[in-house]
């Protein structure tokens, strides 16, 4: 069990990792740094499909909140860099 857990968390962070530093050649950072936060939402939602666990309305709320702010900075940024 230790070695699933292990290879989960390895193969989890190298991954993230990998793909954040590959975007990082493409992307501005602050658009990799601030999408990375929608994580917590896209684990929610593999949580109510797979082991269908409910959200409370905290974190629905909260969220919605963070989506909300997620595209205001994308938005901002690439009408920032038509501008340019």
């Amino acid at each position: 069990a230790y070695f699933w857990v292990l290879m989960l968390a390895l193969v989890a962070q190298l991954m993230a990792h990998g793909s954040f530093n590959y975007l990082l050649g493409y992307m501005q950072a602050t658009t990799i740094s601030v999408s990375s936060q929608s994580v917590p939402i896209l684990s929610t939602l593999w949580a109510f499909m797979i082991f269908t666990e409910t959200p409370t309305l905290l974190q629905i709320i909260g969220g919605i909140i963070i989506i909300v702010g997620v595209t205001i900075v994308i938005s901002r940024q690439s009408i920032r860099k038509q501008t340019t």
